[in-house]
């Protein structure tokens, strides 16, 4: 029997993408058994007239102030009726096919399953310009790293049981939720990888994650410090790769001039341990802040 999909979309004032996205998902209803359920956080943009226009393949459909993405997708999953589900946010897409991928690749499983596939990385024209493939990422140890084994959000899908035995996103997270979910999911199951075409990550300069700055590294350690906590030997691993992004992030960020925002990250890696000092990348950002102080002082 065909298994039956649930695509959750939380929507905020994202006009721009969001009839590509929809679009995108409108397209797998061609594979059958398609629920799309859309939760609009009460947008002020042209986004309610869009979901007028694609009322017809939207089975349902809320508008209004909510407490968050977090929440906007929970109250979707609650809704859902499907044996498979995911969420595509607003400035995002499915991959032509995806749905059925995911079908052949956690549909026949007995009890909680959850899968990743590839997924296309496109720009503020929905230009596709590199493609992200899962690798070692059914290994705990090797997501962990995040900055660098991240896994991509709109590639991954996961069965009724992963869900309700994992539950729902955590509500006070806003930018790491889905890391914190993916903990969760690796504590019951590990994934299964596939080699299809998934999600499409638009990427441009308006994300959320693009502006919050080095802050999203607090969601990080909330979530490796409350999941891993009877496991001091992956939390420590975790933290320890946390330290090293803030001092990759702060390098970064004076190479970009943004000098305060360099200066946090550096004291948030020192937080961590004193370690963070001899990282390459904090060396590196801190002997070009002292020059310039130096060069600022000489002129």
């Amino acid at each position: 029997m065909t298994k039956s999909v649930s695509i959750v979309t939380p929507s905020f004032n994202q006009s721009e993408f969001l009839e590509f996205c929809l679009r995108s998902i409108s397209a797998e209803r061609a594979q059958g058994h398609v629920e799309h359920l859309v939760l609009d956080g009460g947008s002020t943009d042209a986004s309610l007239s869009i979901l007028d226009r694609f009322s017809d393949v939207i089975d349902y459909r809320r508008s209004g102030p909510d407490r968050g993405q977090s929440s906007a997708i929970n109250a979707g999953m609650a809704r859902a009726t499907g044996d498979i589900l995911c969420w595509i946010n607003s400035d995002d897409g499915l991959a032509p096919g995806a749905v059925q991928a995911m079908r052949d690749a956690i549909g026949d499983a007995r009890g909680p399953a959850w899968g990743i596939g590839c997924c296309d990385h496109i720009d503020e024209d929905g230009r596709r310009f590199k493609t992200w493939r899962p690798s070692r990422h059914d290994e705990l140890d090797y997501v962990l790293d995040w900055r660098r084994n991240y896994i991509l959000q709109p590639a991954v899908f996961w069965n009724r049981q992963m869900w309700e035995l994992a539950g729902p996103l955590e509500e006070s997270l806003h930018y790491a939720m889905d890391f914190d979910l993916w903990l969760r999911f690796f504590q019951i199951r590990k994934p299964v990888l596939s080699d299809k075409p998934i999600g499409m990550h638009r990427s441009h300069g308006r994300s959320k994650t693009s502006l919050v700055g080095c802050r999203i590294y607090d969601e990080y350690l909330w979530a490796l410090d409350k999941r891993l906590v009877t496991d001091p030997r992956r939390r420590k691993l975790g933290r320890s790769h946390v330290r090293h992004a803030l001092c990759h992030w702060a390098n970064s960020e004076v190479f970009h001039r943004n000098n305060e925002r360099a200066r946090e990250a550096m004291r948030k890696a020192l937080s961590l341990s004193v370690l963070a000092a001899a990282d390459s990348s904090f060396m590196k950002a801190a002997a070009k802040l002292a020059f310039g102080t130096l060069r600022s002082g000489a002129g």
